[in-house]
């Protein structure tokens, strides 16, 4: 190997690599493992399947916490055993917005775990890790105009290109199905649009840029 290619592999190996995760896919396995966790606390009323189990607020979101600080330890783990640089890894998560994101809903409609108390957990846990930015090589991301999956794109297309962002989510989820509404999105100009994206990719960047200071 020349000293050119070994500068380069040296370089390469201080550059962070990007992975994504959408939030809806932590949600759904959380939510699998949820029903899992307690199906002997079901019981069929009326044609449904309802949970039986009473949770405060306060114990769901301890529940629900841990079961994504597991599956998050999850995600490092394979990644650090797969990729030797992964110190310089970003993982960027990142959830639908107000104004984008209706509901989610369980798949199985004769199931009842109420469904909306829990979505309200999960987004008040979202909006904690959203105040922190980052933990770890965990880059939290979220604009009011864009859907989780738009940021895939804008990171595809605007920062690490397709060869080197490596997608961590499905959108085959197995539980639950996120409501989009998009007629608001549709009124805005394409001016506005370009200027959201610009904001996204410099909420990314000013971000990744603090990853090499650890």
């Amino acid at each position: 190997m020349d000293q050119s290619s070994k500068s380069k592999e040296k370089i390469d190996s201080f550059v962070p690599k990007g992975y994504f995760l959408e939030y809806s896919f932590l949600i759904d396995i959380c939510i699998r493992r949820f029903i899992d966790d307690f199906q002997n606390f079901f019981v069929e009323k009326n044609g449904k399947y309802v949970l039986t189990k009473r949770f405060s607020n306060k114990n769901l979101e301890t529940l629900f916490s841990s079961y994504l600080l597991e599956e998050r330890s999850k995600i490092v783990s394979n990644i650090s055993s797969s990729d030797s640089s992964y110190k310089n890894a970003i993982v960027i998560v990142s959830v639908s917005g107000s104004e984008r994101h209706t509901s989610y809903e369980l798949k199985e409609s004769d199931i009842d775990i109420g469904i909306d108390k829990i979505e309200a957990v999960l987004n008040r846990i979202f909006d904690r890790w959203f105040k922190k930015k980052k933990d770890g090589i965990f880059l939290f991301c979220r604009h009011n105009w864009l859907t989780s999956s738009d940021w895939e794109n804008i990171c595809k297309k605007k920062i690490f290109g397709n060869k080197n962002l490596i997608v961590l989510s499905s959108s085959d989820l197995k539980t639950i199905s996120e409501k989009i509404d998009n007629k608001k999105m549709e009124t805005l100009s394409k001016e506005n649009q370009r200027i959201i994206v610009e904001e996204a990719v410099n909420w990314i960047l000013n971000l990744r840029c603090s990853f090499s200071l650890i």
